[in-house]
Formats: C-alpha cells, sequence, structure tokens
C-alpha cells in the first residue's frame, strides 16, 4: 500500500508501522531500493473483502498468521523449491496462481494490519492489463508486459 508497508514486509524496519509507534532500520538488514509501480489490474481477489475470504474458508487471521513458524516446527521437512512452503497462506497463493485470469490478490499486511499487500502474478498478466515504472538505474520506463 505504500513505503513503510513495504519496508516492515521484508523487515528492513523494525518496531511498529502504526502511527505514533517507534520504528527502527534493520541493523542486520541490507541496502533497499524503493520503486513506486503503476498499476493497472483486471482481475485480482480482494481478500480484503469478507465475501472473497468467505468463498475460500479463510479468516484474516489466517492470511495474516504466523506462516514462518510451519518451517520452523517441521525442521526436517524440505522447504522450497516447485512448492515452496506448506503455510496455508502459501498454498493458497499457489492455488489462486493456478486459476485462468487470476492476475493476483490483495490482502492485509501481516507487520501492519491497518494496511494491505498486492500480490502480482506479473506472468498472468491479462490483455490490457499492465505494470509500469520507472528503472532507479537508467530513468527509462519499462512495462510489463
Amino acid at each position: 500500500e505504500n513505503s513503510t508497508v513495504a519496508l516492515f514486509e521484508v523487515q528492513a524496519l523494525l518496531g511498529s508501522g502504526y502511527p505514533g509507534a517507534a520504528s527502527v532500520p534493520n541493523p542486520a538488514g541490507g541496502p533497499w531500493t524503493l520503486i513506486d509501480v503503476q498499476v493497472d489490474l483486471q482481475a485480482v481477489v480482494d481478500f480484503t473483502r469478507l465475501t472473497s475470504r468467505n468463498l475460500v474458508e479463510t479468516s484474516v487471521q489466517e492470511l495474516t498468521g504466523d506462516w514462518r513458524g510451519y518451517s520452523l516446527r517441521r525442521p526436517t521437512r524440505p522447504r522450497g523449491g516447485m512448492n515452496g512452503s506448506d503455510a496455508p497462506t502459501q498454498m493458497l497463493g499457489r492455488r489462486l496462481e493456478r486459476i485462468r485470469g487470476v492476475e493476483g490478490l490483495l490482502s492485509y499486511s501481516a507487520r501492519i494490519a491497518t494496511q494491505r499487500n498486492l500480490m502480482i502474478f506479473p506472468h498472468k498478466l491479462l490483455s490490457g492489463s499492465q505494470l509500469r515504472y520507472r528503472d532507479p538505474t537508467t530513468g527509462k520506463w519499462l512495462t510489463l508486459p
């Protein structure tokens, strides 16, 4: 939704993203570059709407919960690769990616519960949809597809 949410999502900022709360740069983090992207999509599943969550029988808590803990609780189980994590949110994302015509999903942030994240499947953009951004190294505008 904004640069603050993006930095909290990748843990470049630590603390709280809520108004009036303190946050600090992650001392273990590396340099980050923020790029504004102009987004024009036609088919996004909006999990900030109760009706969408009800269709797949999920909740905001499940969407934003402790999905990293799945790998910690079962460290001997293979992770990554083509199947990725077995956390419910990751499996839901993979199922949505396989649905024809779905370009992405909108959900609440796990780091700042009052903000949202847009996850896009760039390889599935429909005719008429596009992502546009300025390359920070060249200054040229780039467009997907």
